[in-house]
């Protein structure tokens, strides 16, 4: 017989940084001077904003800087953004199939190239006037083996007409002649590709391999790799200073950006981007533009919405200067010498917003609201700061975390679980993807909107029954808008660039693979998973389908992808796969947990995946919407 436990599902949105003052709360939303976001984190950007298409990743500006152009990799619309500078306004939204990041411009040929994702070909438009317009196509080659290659960085080096092309899926560089479209050249990369740079003589080619911390030098006469640098894990975004002697590498799954002497040949310095030098994994500094003039780098960290800017004159003694506040997920920053301003393409905004255009059976809708579609970027213009502006700037975004250094001390206050020792096991049920309103809107005791709510107290009285009981989470939010960055906040606190830049492109239809759940190690944080920090402190541990395929292996047992968690893996209990219900994962878990506590061995952390109130829409063939999330609560 199942004794009762106490269980305790702990969603964990742990930001990565320590800020300096208290603060009331707030419910996420727009204010007067500015926004708070689901996850705690404010915004308060400096400059101006103007809006763009989804997701942007990458930008290029004109020599003249009157536009700068961005690549939007959304989940719903890619397109190619035109922003003219002098008029602070979108003038163009030129929409492509697919694109992911790659952009390279040639003024003098009239040419705008860009990458086009998993269609592998890059698009070289015609480019006149501030004006982008449809040309002509360079296609990659077709390889045995080789499904598709997703083209991510591109790099022109005009005075030879050549075209540097890698890619994230095939791991593959490419170099083209821009004059015929030539394939010159063809090499295999050691894993998944992000940027390529050439430096400002076009000797040399430097290629970030995001997958394996590497960067590779290539030179340019020959294509024959010269180097190799090892750097922090997940290289993005390169720059190279003025004299091509130290390579900048944004080291995105660290805090952290590599100096590189590529005359030595090695690693001189590395620059911490966190607001504190103490700080776990999590800034993601993802993007550099160089100040040559004033010799001041700047990074930006996509997920604490900020730039840091260090002093660089003098590598290896670099200096910290402060900090800029910009927009939601930062992907890409350029710096202006002309006009001395910093550019910012915004991933993800400048808000959170509803959907209540969602999901709604009976009623009629005015446009179609999706998650993954209703975040739009934002271009941010910011005059380069004086020192003042500066210490300004960095106080604001210290006010921004929300974290204090008296909550790193004391982080709890009263916390859910008791201190006396008496609960050893926690039972942590990961379920799929619902808002509060769905489920828990007809409450009256919570802050809620019935108007949204879809699964009510008649098909689901055990989760009301549990809020009633327990607590509510009426304003508890979440920090990931789909199941490919849900379970990976669920699980880690955190979702790498990797998983943030790449799940809208699958999501949208646009090719990929959902290797967001275990087995790649690029979708892995560095500071791991829940149960690795369980097993690291020596407790017990039992995984229920978590990070664990749908279908079984031909032994008949369910295997995690995940090789950290597969001994701790229950081998009958089945992951994501809607036709099996949840009353049946119960069965098998109750079956599990009976032999378990029979033999004492009842671990202290179980994970238990049940997946069903994901539904399976209207799909022939599958249960209703209704039985499944019934499934779901009664299971």
């Amino acid at each position: 017989m199942i004794r009762r436990i106490l269980t305790i599902a702990l969603l964990m949105l742990l930001p990565s940084c320590y800020g300096i003052r208290e603060r009331a709360p707030q419910l996420p939303g727009r204010y007067e001077h500015f926004t708070l976001l689901p996850n705690g984190w404010k915004l308060s950007p400096a400059g101006e904003a103007v809006n763009i298409g989804e997701l942007p990743l990458n930008m290029v500006v004109t020599a003249d800087e009157r536009y700068a152009i961005t690549s939007n990799s959304g989940e719903g619309e890619q397109s190619i953004s035109v922003v003219d500078l002098q008029k602070r306004q979108e003038v163009q939204r030129f929409a492509v199939d697919k694109t992911w990041r790659g952009l390279a411009l040639d003024e003098a040929a009239g040419r705008l190239y860009v990458s086009g994702g998993n269609d592998d070909w890059v698009l070289a438009l015609r480019w006149q006037n501030g004006k982008i317009a449809a040309g002509d196509t360079i296609r990659l080659p077709g390889e045995e083996g080789v499904k598709f290659h997703s083209v991510t960085g591109l790099a022109l080096n005009p005075t030879k007409q050549q075209l540097f092309v890698v890619t994230k899926q095939s791991n593959r560089l490419y170099v083209f002649h821009t004059g015929n479209g030539a394939l010159l050249h063809r090499a295999e990369m050691p894993g998944k590709c992000y940027d390529v740079q050439l430096d400002h003589r076009g000797k040399y080619a430097y290629v970030s391999v995001w997958g394996k911390a590497l960067v590779l030098q290539i030179d340019t006469g020959n294509f024959q790799e010269t180097r190799r640098f090892r750097t922090g894990d997940h290289p993005c975004e390169l720059i190279l200073s003025a004299d091509d002697r130290y390579l900048f590498v944004a080291n995105a799954n660290t805090n952290n950006v590599s100096v590189i002497d590529v005359r030595q040949g090695k690693t001189v310095e590395t620059l911490n981007s966190a607001l504190t030098a103490d700080a776990p994994p999590g800034s993601t500094p993802n993007a550099l533009a160089l100040n040559t003039q004033d010799g001041v780098l700047l990074i930006a960290n996509a997920d604490n919405n900020y730039l840091s800017l260090f002093d660089v004159r003098q590598p290896a003694r670099s200096k910290s200067l402060g900090f800029i506040p910009v927009g939601w997920y930062p992907t890409a920053v350029r710096y202006l010498p002309k006009t001395r301003k910093i550019l910012v393409a915004n991933g993800k905004g400048m808000t959170s917003l509803a959907n209540p255009q969602g999901p709604m059976p009976g009623r009629k809708r005015k446009t179609e609201q999706y998650i993954g579609s209703l975040l739009k970027g934002t271009l941010s213009v910011i005059p380069f700061p004086q020192e003042d502006q500066l210490a300004e700037y960095s106080a604001r975004v210290y006010a921004n975390t929300p974290f204090t250094a008296k909550k790193k001390a004391n982080p709890a206050g009263q916390s859910v679980v008791p201190g006396n020792g008496k609960i050893k096991h926690i039972f942590y049920i990961i379920r799929e993807n619902r808002t509060y309103d769905q489920v828990l809107g007809d409450m009256p005791q919570g802050n809620g909107d019935s108007s949204l709510c879809l699964f009510g107290r008649k098909l689901t009285p055990n989760a009301h029954k549990i809020a009633e009981t327990f607590v509510l989470f009426d304003n508890f939010y979440a920090d990931a808008e789909v199941s490919a960055d849900g379970h990976n906040w669920s699980t880690a606190a955190y979702a790498t660039d990797y998983v943030e830049k790449t799940w809208p492109t699958l999501y949208g239809r646009r090719g990929g693979h959902y290797d967001y759940e275990g087995g790649v190690p690029i979708s892995s944080p560095t500071s791991g998973y829940i149960w690795n920090n369980v097993l690291n402190a020596g407790l017990s541990l039992r995984n229920y389908g978590e990070f664990t395929p749908g279908t079984p292996n031909e032994q008949g047992f369910y295997t995690s992808r995940e090789p950290a968690l597969q001994p701790y893996t229950c081998p009958q209990y089945p992951g994501f796969n809607l036709s099996i219900t949840d009353v049946t994962r119960y069965e098998v878990w109750e079956k599990d947990f009976t032999r378990l506590e029979r033999e004492n061995a009842v671990p202290a952390l179980s994970i238990i995946r049940l997946p069903n109130d994901h539904t399976a829409g209207t799909k022939k063939g599958m249960r209703t919407i209704s039985a499944m999330v019934a499934d779901n609560d009664y299971a």
